[in-house]
């Protein structure tokens, strides 16, 4: 009421003040003094909108019309009034801005509801704007608060009339009515609503604008977001040409077509940021609208995620000057918030029955609870998670820790009062945000209770009086915590770690300032997560002041942490001993610690011997290192993170400072804390970068599914570390996706900054951003850690993995070749014996269930393999397999052995299998099924490179794959029985390998079976070419693992050839029993007819462009010599065609050909189609020739043989039968003719193919010949006059007379 009395007092009188606002001057905005000002600022959502997630209602309420009708009937209008009155007077709270400024933040953002403004559209008398006083009660009183603190206040329409988006939610949108969209009624509504609000508050300097609308998502073009905006822009500047306009995109705020150049001089463009990653190429794109249209940007809403997130992304968003405001300050039972309001047991009641979980609950109850909810809605009532703040404001520009309490040894720590700070700072964790939009992980605590960061914190507790309520569970290995502790007394100390247990085998270690001070702590189990007991570790001599205390998780046994206490030990003089080893931040060095500070003198590298992977290794040197307490080994070579390492040293050899003798300790195990990085040879995942810059990821559809990095361009690049073990030649395989040409990527293989190998990798267009082609090139590597840098080098592309593959690996047992059984790299259950059997040696045996040998093998060639295996059994039902594994897991099935009884085990017996087995390095993987039998050899006797791919033609059997990863198999009782592949899961795949007779069309379907409605595709996969995609299948639910049905049926074209089918699971779990192919006969564009020139199915060079010819569609454009496009067509009639094509240049000399092949003969060329310059691109003119076609399906290919011109298309029309006279080019005889039945043809030039037409072009026979030039035939026709096609080169008119 002041300040509007005062305003009327300056308007009466006139008297005018140069009052300064937020404003904006190019890519700044300014401050009310004129100063660039970065907003930093908090969303009040939640208080005039309740959306339904916020109210733990989602499944109960679609919306807050929803939630509160059913209130109303659940407690009557009059209570739900008095529940809403109070919500909104508890929610903000001049303590709440208070709060909000003093913790440094410069603005708020306050989401509006209309409806507290004025009354829906329904509701008012047509053409009139009711004003209510309610809404804007609450602004004047907020923007008193703020101006008392200083806060800039920005306006954000949340939920426009009629609401702004499918999403019911977010804008209270009821679907039952128009929408925003749909309604000019309500669009004027709001257009209204903001001219009020422009008048109302045009001259206040601490109004920092106005948003003016959230998160629109609705099917809109450009222009009719735009016109609002304009229409809502000029109500604004009607009245208020002072404040900014903030313009949110469609699209929850991130689809800015249409809205840009901007079309106001104090405007800024708002962005809003969830769930991807928080790197500079998730936002370059609002970078670039910032730079071409020279316009401030302000992200406007972002949160709902761990503080690791919050911090990564402010940090992002400040270093690239752009301002923020985080979203919610309070929400229900929340740790991602500032405050969280505290729940009910009357609430949740009234939840459980609008979810349908629970009978309704007594109006008195109901009402009960949603004033407690109401009331613990009041700041001072909040949880304050103060770690959010420090993520928010501190943590972006600082890598300090913050102690989140007062933690002092001699004394009890709680396990969830670890500093604050972010991930590799405070903590470690493998999970710690929610990067699910960049295909990441999508938790952080799993507890999801009393702190919002990677560590997952548990209301299991032990109830007693040192219980803060919460524990640290979910743990896993090499996880680690961090304390500021201070040390009050120096001394040896007793830890009481207060844990509870599952399992028995957890591992906990202790350290200060990173060195250890306790042996492996090892917890038993307490028989549940829930029931906590001690355990007391003695530590090693601790010196006082403040300390980092780390606690370090070990081993995959997952414990509860809820507290430890320091004791100081009553043995302040233990023995002397080793209480740890560790290697991980130097390879090639051990770190080996004790309980108490060493005598430097007394060490030497022969104290010691250190075995790696069971060998021993040379110790170069050993000294003390940065802390007394540690021994430093160093290794004349680097160790890796799979190494096994161990150190032993005899009594004595170790002096203490104090002059003790240590303990002596023989295999100690040295704990491997080293980074797992890449090994080549192996598979390198694009996405597991370990640096990068400019690149995406994305889910991607290729074998296997995972992600792809994507938005490759020069400048970008990741970089991987790789461990090559071995020397050699390597082939690299590349995964490449693109729709662009001339494509082109290096590696760089660096030691530190110095590139010592360099390759370039070229590739043209694979067909889309998700049709995948594997590019292969060789590069000699040198053993040694590197790092691998990855490059794109010209047009962007996709980059799935890299693939190295070791040419010729002498340390591998060779194949073709024999294999000793006993020769194996490692193996499970199984015993090693002398044999019976002829030559002597050793033998594998007492085969069970699940034993297993393996052996590393190199295939020197691909083909066809007789596998011998010599075995004996005394059972009849002995089973084992043979399967070669990439390094990747995928797995090819080489053999199923069954021998039967021997008779005895001393009489031996071979048992011959023929197989398709791939080349390449591969692990051979011997699997006992069942029963019992010995083995000594296996033998692998090449016969053909025949890779026996199956007819693509009819059904292809599911269990019958060459290779696949993840698949099981079972017995199946579909009609005809056998086996189904099973137990699928995303990103399992199956390959077969197939031959497809002829080119054309053809109809695919599957016989699949499960609960769920999933997805699976099927591509076809062949050397030095892009993955084909046939489709994506979505399974019908047949509410059964054996209920069986066909998924839909489809139709696609596919060219001739050998290729790998790939069926490669999408979504869901399902099983698949067949997959069916059948022949379309007669497919392709037909004959006569037309042909659209953009309807390909196949082109490299060209491009497509609207056509403004007659018929408008689209044309052929940009070509160039060798350019060509494919299409199959199907001619109908055999006999003479006039062949039109419509063409377009602005130049002469325009040429091209058609070309006609088949399966069965030579091709035929249509010649000679000249295009004239017709005056413009789309000035059309027709040429046309003459030529004779054919019957059958053909591939015709149109080669461009002279630039540029345009095609539309080429029409064939039938003009009469085929000429009546002899055509042989080069010489063909043929006699007698007339004939009764057989001819002789004797040909200058081998013949393939003979085909026989009737006078109407109908084929009436064709005959292989196999390439001879003299041969007869017989024909077995009716008398008649006919045409006798040799190969594509000669014609013959014949009359047979019976």
């Amino acid at each position: 009421m002041i300040r509007f009395f005062f305003l009327h007092i300056i308007l009466f009188f006139g008297i005018t003040i140069n009052a300064q606002y937020l404003t904006t001057s190019g890519k700044e905005i300014l401050d009310k003094n004129g100063s660039p000002i970065l907003l930093q600022g908090v969303g009040l959502g939640g208080w005039m909108l309740q959306e339904p997630y916020m109210m733990n209602v989602i499944g109960g309420a679609s919306n807050q019309q929803e939630f509160r009708i059913k209130l109303e009937s659940l407690m009557g209008v009059v209570n739900t009034q008095e529940f809403y009155d109070n919500w909104l007077d508890n929610f903000v709270t001049k303590t709440d801005i208070d709060s909000i400024a003093s913790w440094g933040f410069n603005s708020v953002r306050l989401p509006m509801h209309y409806n507290l403004f004025t009354l829906p559209t329904e509701d008012e008398v047509q053409g009139e704007n009711t004003w209510l006083t309610k809404g804007f009660d609450m602004v004047d009183a907020l923007l008193d608060w703020c101006q008392d603190n200083e806060l800039y206040l920005i306006l954000d329409l949340h939920a426009a009339p009629g609401g702004q988006g499918y999403d019911q939610g977010i804008s209270d949108y009821d679907t039952s009515k128009p929408s925003l969209w749909e309604s000019n009624e309500n669009k004027q509504k709001m257009v209204a609503l903001w001219g009020k609000l422009a008048e109302r508050y045009k001259n206040e300097e601490w109004i920092g604008g106005y948003d003016i609308l959230n998160e629109p998502n609705w099917n809109l073009s450009g222009s009719e977001i735009k016109n609002l905006y304009i229409q809502v822009t000029n109500a604004i500047r009607a009245h208020d040409t002072n404040h900014i306009i903030f313009i949110e995109g469609n699209w929850f705020a991130n689809d800015f077509t249409g809205l840009t150049p901007p079309w106001d001089n104090n405007m800024v463009y708002s962005f809003h940021k969830y769930w991807n990653n928080n790197t500079q190429n998730t936002i370059q794109w609002v970078l670039d609208m910032r730079d071409q249209f020279n316009v401030p940007l302000w992200m406007g809403e972002s949160g709902e995620n761990s503080n690791v997130w919050f911090k990564e992304a402010i940090k992002l968003f400040e270093d690239n000057n752009i301002g923020w405001a985080w979203w919610p300050w309070k929400r229900i039972e929340t740790i991602v918030s500032s405050f969280s309001i505290k729940s009910n047991s009357k609430y949740s009641s009234v939840v459980d029955y609008f979810k349908g979980n629970a009978v309704a609950p007594s109006a008195g109850d109901a009402y009960q609870g949603m004033l407690e909810l109401a009331d613990a809605a009041k700041i001072e009532n909040c949880d304050f998670r103060k770690g959010v703040i420090d993520a928010m404001l501190r943590q972006p520009s600082t890598e300090q820790l913050k102690p989140y309490a007062v933690n002092t040894i001699p004394g009890l720590i709680h396990a969830t009062h670890y500093d604050m700070g972010s991930q590799g700072l405070a903590y470690s964790d493998n999970e710690y945000g929610n990067y699910s939009g960049s295909g990441g992980t999508n938790t952080w605590n799993k507890g999801w209770s009393f702190r919002n960061d990677g560590v997952d914190i548990s209301t299991d507790n032990s109830g007693g009086s040192n219980s803060n309520g919460y524990s640290v569970g979910y743990v896993n290995d090499k996880e680690w915590i961090k304390y500021t502790v201070d040390i009050k007394q120096e001394g040896y100390y007793n830890i009481e770690t207060t844990y509870a247990a599952n399992e028995s085998g957890g591992k906990l270690y202790y350290e200060v300032n990173d060195v250890l001070i306790t042996p492996v702590v090892v917890f038993n189990s307490t028989g549940s997560f829930s029931n906590f007991s001690t355990k007391t570790t003695e530590t090693a001599f601790l010196t006082s002041g403040s300390k980092q205390l780390k606690i370090r998780i070990a081993g995959e046994k997952e414990f509860n942490v809820e507290h430890f206490s320091f004791h100081l030990s009553p043995v302040q003089s233990p023995a002397f001993k080793i209480i740890g080893g560790v290697t991980d931040r130097n390879d090639q060095q051990v770190e080996l610690t004790f309980n108490k500070s060493i005598l430097s003198a007394s060490i030497n590298t022969d104290s010691f011997t250190l075995l790696v992977n069971g060998e021993s290794v040379d110790i170069v040197d050993a000294q003390i290192g940065d802390n007394n307490r540690v021994i430093l080994l160093t290794l004349d070579d680097y160790l890796s993170f799979y190494d096994e390492i161990s150190v032993s040293s005899a009594a004595g050899t170790i002096t203490s400072s104090t002059n003790d003798d240590v303990v002596g300790f023989s295999n100690f195990e040295i704990e491997n804390l080293l980074e797992e990085i890449n090994l080549i040879p192996g598979k390198i995942e694009a996405e597991f970068y370990e640096d990068q810059f400019g690149v995406g990821t994305e889910d991607t559809n290729d074998t296997g599914l995972g992600l792809n990095v994507k938005d490759l361009h020069p400048g970008d690049y990741t970089q991987y570390e790789v461990d090559i073990r071995e020397e050699g030649n390597y082939v690299i395989e590349c995964r490449v996706a693109t729709l662009r040409s001339n494509s082109s990527f290096s590696l760089e293989l660096r030691n530190g900054a110095t590139v010592i190998r360099y390759l370039t990798v070229s590739f043209d267009g694979t067909g889309g951003w998700q049709n995948w082609q594997t590019i292969t090139k060789e590069w000699n590597l040198n053993k040694g850690k590197y790092t691998l840098v990855f490059k794109p080098l010209d047009t962007e592309f996709n980059l799935n993995w890299l693939n190295f593959d070791l040419v010729d690996d002498m340390s591998r047992k060779r194949i073709p070749g024999n294999i000793q059984a006993e020769d194996f790299t490692s193996q499970t259950g199984l015993v090693v014996s002398s044999t019976s059997d002829i030559g002597g040696g050793s033998q594998l045996g007492y085969l069970n269930d699940g034993d297993n040998a393996i052996y590393s093998v190199h295939v020197e060639q691909q083909g066809t393999y007789t596998v011998k295996n010599r075995v004996t059994t005394a059972y009849d039902d002995a089973n084992y397999e043979l399967s070669l594994v990439k390094t990747d897991g995928k797995t090819y099935p080489i053999a199923q052995v069954q021998p039967q009884n021997t008779g005895g085990w001393n009489n031996w017996q071979t048992i011959e299998q023929q197989t398709v087995i791939p080349q390449g390095n591969y692990n051979l993987v011997m699997t006992s099924i069942n029963s019992a039998v010995n083995i000594n050899w296996y033998e692998f006797v090449f016969n053909s490179n025949d890779m026996q791919h199956k007819m693509l033609s009819g059904k292809i059997q599911s269990e019958e794959f060459f290779s696949q990863y993840g698949v099981s198999t079972e017995t199946c009782i579909d009609v005809g029985g056998g086996k189904n592949i099973s137990f699928l899961n995303p990103g399992d795949y199956t390959n077969y390998l197939v031959y497809v007779p002829n080119t054309g069309y053809y109809k695919i379907k599957a016989r699949v079976s499960g609960y769920d409605q999933s997805i699976f595709s099927l591509s076809l996969s062949s050397e030095n070419k892009p993955d084909q995609i046939l489709h994506a299948f979505s399974t019908p639910e047949t509410n059964g693992w054996q209920n069986w049905q066909n998924t839909e049926e489809i139709t696609v074209l596919i060219k001739s050839g050998n290729y790998t089918l790939n069926f490669n699971v999408i979504k869901g779990e399902f099983n698949v029993n067949w997959f069916e192919f059948s022949f379309v006969e007669g497919g392709g564009i037909q004959i006569p007819g037309t042909l659209q020139a953009e309807e390909y199915w196949e082109e490299s060079g060209l491009s497509v462009e609207n056509c403004y010819d007659i018929g408008g569609g689209q044309s052929l454009s940009y070509m160039n010599q060798g350019d060509y496009a494919q299409y199959l067509i199907q001619v109908n009639k055999t006999g003479s065609y006039r062949i039109k094509a419509r063409v377009s240049s602005s130049y002469a000399g325009g040429l091209f050909n058609l070309v006609l092949s088949d399966n069965t003969s030579n091709d035929v060329t249509l010649n000679n189609f000249q295009v004239p310059n017709t005056n413009g691109w789309q000035n059309w003119q027709t040429i046309e020739k003459e030529f004779e076609l054919y019957e059958g399906t053909y591939e015709m290919t149109m080669n461009v043989l002279g630039n540029e011109f345009n095609l539309n298309w080429i029409d064939f029309e039938y003009i009469g039968s085929l000429s009546a006279f002899d055509y042989s080019e080069p010489l063909i005889t043929v006699f007698p003719n007339p004939t009764n039945e057989k001819i002789f043809v004797e040909s200058v030039e081998p013949i393939d193919v003979i085909q026989v037409f009737n006078m109407e072009g109908k084929l009436m026979k064709s005959i292989n010949v196999n390439q001879q030039n003299r041969f007869d035939i017989s024909f077995n026709l009716p008398s008649g006059l006919y045409f006798i096609k040799f190969n594509n080169f000669g014609l013959k008119q014949i009359i047979i007379e019976n």
